[in-house]
């Protein structure tokens, strides 16, 4: 799964705490870093080796929260402790990835355009050479010059797509890119899968405009007039810059779309399959209230604090025990600080001489 797969098996490991997630994340960490590397020997351009040197920042500090990880999870830290602790932005990475792919398509793009050149350039030399006979040693002498210009060049579409394909292996989320006229110039086979849609119904070169209708002809965004839907987000897509949010299909898959504006009024889209994460972090969230729904209906007093000695959770019946400092029985709160103000307001029974040595 490439870098992708680093995301998602960090974020299962953090949510679900089971290894597997941990070695198939450090997999996915070594295989992209092999592909960098491949890419870093290809004649890469100074755009092209600030993108990589992005995503090896990105993927290094990957490496380096998933050994944090690993210690928080065995000191029994939570999911949402674990998670606040070693998140990571890697917005930047996400877009060095999308530019490297507009990049290799150009490039080759431009190859192909010289080719066509050289190509042609040929033949006017031939044909000439053929109407005047003199210069026929000339023109097989140019030939060989553009025989050799024409490997050359092909040589370097071959490694602008040796890119494109290395790049885009690392991709596992849909990618799709608009010009400034809002037509789609590339989508990646993820795109058509994530988003159910016939690559002939959307080649490229189809306006932005007609996946908007698709997807609001069939309902993906709900109950409305078709007309307005399609209208409401080409209005929107001419205002982007950088725009994210979360679309839930229904088939029930729900993806996250993120956009960034690209030079010439075009931008950018990747799609994210994040439904298993949602349904982990979901599954997460209903295992905390059954087990807060237990503690509270037990006929014992009960208190859980962190390794870090703050307050989780705890039931009615601790609560009495303590109506004094019941108030303060809120998450977040240290053990020491409910000691100092509980034996301020009675709770506690500490000797005036020695309350400061209680707290060494």
């Amino acid at each position: 799964m490439g870098y992708n797969g680093i995301i998602h098996n960090f974020k299962n490991y953090i949510l679900r705490q089971d290894r597997k997630y941990l070695e198939r994340a450090k997999k996915n960490i070594l295989a992209s870093m092999v592909n960098l590397e491949q890419l870093d020997q290809l004649q890469s351009t100074e755009a092209e080796l600030h993108a990589t040197l992005i995503i090896r920042n990105v993927i290094n500090e990957y490496r380096s929260r998933l050994g944090d990880t690993e210690i928080a999870i065995a000191n029994g830290l939570t999911v949402r402790e674990v998670d606040e602790l070693v998140q990571i932005d890697d917005s930047l990475s996400s877009e060095a990835l999308a530019n490297l792919a507009k990049m290799a398509l150009q490039e080759g793009r431009d190859a192909l355009e010289e080719t066509d050149k050289a190509i042609n350039g040929t033949l006017q030399i031939l044909i000439g050479g053929l109407m005047c006979l003199p210069i026929i040693m000339l023109a097989a002498f140019m030939l060989i010059r553009f025989i050799y210009r024409i490997n050359d060049m092909r040589g370097q579409i071959a490694d602008q797509f040796t890119k494109l394909e290395l790049t885009l292996a690392n991709i596992s989320q849909g990618i799709s890119m608009v010009d400034g006229d809002f037509n789609l110039i590339f989508m990646n086979n993820r795109f058509y899968e994530l988003l159910d849609v016939k690559k002939e119904d959307l080649s490229p070169g189809t306006p932005l405009k007609k996946l908007y209708q698709i997807n609001a002809e069939r309902g993906e965004y709900g109950p409305g007039d078709v007309r307005k839907q399609v209208s409401e987000r080409m209005d929107h897509a001419k205002q982007i810059k950088i725009d994210q949010f979360v679309r839930v299909r229904p088939n029930g898959t729900a993806i996250e779309v993120s956009s960034n504006q690209t030079e010439g009024g075009g931008f950018v889209t990747t799609y994210t399959d994040i439904t298993d994460q949602i349904r982990a972090e979901n599954d997460a969230r209903n295992a905390r209230a059954r087990l807060v729904d237990a503690i509270s209906v037990m006929d014992e007093a009960f208190v859980y604090f962190d390794s870090s000695d703050r307050l989780l959770l705890c039931n009615d019946m601790y609560r009495e025990y303590y109506p004094k400092s019941a108030d303060l029985f809120e998450p977040g709160i240290t053990f020491e600080e409910i000691i100092r103000e509980g034996v301020k307001r009675g709770d506690y029974t500490i000797p005036d001489d020695a309350e400061e040595e209680a707290w060494i």
